[in-house]
């Protein structure tokens, strides 16, 4: 259920420990400190800076942020400090391999980042290709991953109750750092922003539009959060949503509002060697309008050797994609898509053909709804075990629409599951669906 917005940290516990991850207990805090010491907001930016090598960091005056929105957004900050180095020691193996211009030349980087992205999401190996992705696959530390993402969620619900529980000072105060912006807007102004590199934005309002950049490889984190308000989310690039985990952690919280969320590959709560977190809807709150959910694939809860996790609200949503989406997990990934309620839609849907799969190459390879797939070995290479992959919907009368592999299906020694919980719902597919399983998979459907 969806009473408590702590639930969400229980939740990512949860999906940490179904992926065979022993997640530790939470325990990121900064000691609280007494009544007229030092500054809370103004020590967690000191260590910002001393750990990303900025000049010294200014916190706002206190009539500016005053208690306790001071302390809950200095405990954001403390968390995205810890979170980093979590992130630093789950990607060590990774960092090692890196060529040194990556850290130094964009270009380098973009064009890097660009032959990872192809690979992996869809399948295209080619020759001249300076790294192969399948040669990383196990050297993340999942455990400090899933730690990482929890201590920012954990951080997150505290400012989100903060957030809401009383009228704050009208102001607008950001700073730039070395890893990204920081930002704090509390005039609930609706507003258009071009977005790259966020580290920590929070908006208390306003129907806003989002359009995101592509990001850096200095900003491997990013919490992202809009409160109120009918918002869009637009993505034109290929995993640059806050939402998402590309060799990094990425949290997209939306309080409430009828959302529209626009994406391309890799978007919507997905993690690609690393984590990534959406949550839309009023979480803990009554039922907010329907959202939309739009992706090519590997998008709304999935994860690639990582961690993935979409929390929609009681609301009526609308999800389609095209392909790998809805719950879907790659190898080392595990990945859940959880809707408290509402009528919902699913659709990963035939056209444009994308990813043609072989039984009906006319049509997509959905592999989502609830779905874990290996890599079969070509041309002599090894076989690639499956990730685990779970959509859960708890109410309502919803609709299922699929092509090939979906609907709680595994694939090449995967897992997946669909649970609906309740309503009267409708499940359509063309071929490998409803609990269907290839290659040693498991495949589940409860309904």
């Amino acid at each position: 259920t969806a009473q408590d917005p702590a639930q969400l940290v229980q939740a990512w516990q949860a999906l940490s420990r179904w992926a065979g991850i022993p997640i530790k207990e939470i325990r990121h805090e900064a000691p609280r400190l007494a009544a007229g010491s030092a500054d809370p907001l103004q020590r967690a930016l000191t260590r910002l800076a001393q750990a990303s090598g900025s000049p010294a960091l200014v916190a706002p005056s206190r009539r500016q942020v005053p208690e306790p929105l001071r302390s809950a957004w200095a405990q954001q900050i403390e968390a995205i400090v810890w979170a980093r180095m979590r992130l630093d020691q789950a990607l060590q193996e990774v960092h090692a391999a890196w060529p040194p211009a990556l850290r130094t030349d964009p270009v380098a980087w973009s064009e890097w980042r660009a032959v990872l992205l192809r690979q992996a999401l869809r399948g295209d190996f080619r020759p001249e290709d300076s790294v192969d992705v399948r040669q990383w696959l196990g050297r993340v530390d999942r455990q400090a991953l899933a730690e990482g993402m929890g201590g920012l969620l954990q951080a997150a619900v505290n400012l989100q109750r903060t957030l809401v529980q009383q009228a704050w000072p009208e102001q607008v105060w950001q700073q730039p750092t070395p890893w990204g912006l920081l930002r704090l807007d509390t005039t609930r102004r609706s507003g258009r922003y071009w977005v790259t590199d966020p580290l920590l934005w929070v908006s208390l309002g306003g129907d806003d539009h989002y359009r995101f950049g592509p990001r850096s490889a200095h900003n491997p984190i990013s919490v992202f959060m809009d409160m109120r308000g009918h918002d869009e989310y637009v993505t034109a690039h290929d995993g640059v949503d806050p939402s998402v985990g590309f060799l990094g952690l990425g949290l997209l919280w939306d309080g409430a509002g009828r959302n529209h969320y626009s994406g391309t590959w890799l978007a919507q709560g997905a993690g690609f060697m690393g984590a990534g977190v959406l949550v839309d809807g009023s979480v803990g709150q009554s039922p907010s309008p329907g959202s939309r959910f739009e992706a090519t694939g590997h998008a709304q809860g999935f994860a690639l050797e990582g961690l993935g996790l979409l929390w929609a609200g009681a609301a009526d949503d609308t999800l389609s994609a095209l392909t790998h989406a809805q719950g879907s997990a790659g190898p080392g990934g595990a990945a859940w898509l959880i809707n408290v309620g509402g009528d919902d839609r699913y659709v990963l849907a035939n056209t444009p053909v994308v990813q043609a799969s072989s039984q009906l190459p006319e049509r997509n390879a959905s592999m989502g709804q609830g779905a874990g797939r290996g890599w079969r070995g070509r041309g002599g290479d090894p076989d690639v075990p499956g990730g685990m992959g779970l959509l859960v919907d708890l109410a309502g009368d919803d609709q299922y629409t699929a092509q090939v592999f979906a609907q709680g299906v595994g694939f090449q020694q995967g897992l997946g599951v669909l649970i609906d919980a309740g309503g009267h719902n409708r499940h359509e597919a063309a071929w490998y669906a409803l609990g269907a399983a290839a290659h040693q998979s498991v495949g589940v459907f409860w309904a």
